[in-house]
């Protein structure tokens, strides 16, 4: 009896988490995600939406220097 190698993963999928993160990567990279954040969502929704970004912001230390982005 030869022992076949499954494709299917399971739960903790690697190759599918990868192809996603690259893709979600691309996507992020090609396109004004916040433009498209405020044309999703009407004038109501985006009140909430910078409110709470406000109010996390209000709780945040600041910026970490240790963190580097691009």
């Amino acid at each position: 009896m030869s022992e076949r190698k499954s494709e299917n993963q399971g739960e903790g999928n690697r190759s599918a988490a990868l192809r996603y993160n690259r893709q979600a990567t691309e996507f992020a990279q090609d396109h004004d995600t916040e433009a498209l954040a405020r044309e999703a969502l009407d004038g109501e929704d985006m009140d909430e939406v910078e409110d709470a970004v406000e109010e996390g912001e209000s709780r945040s230390r600041g910026f970490d220097p240790a963190v580097r982005r691009s």
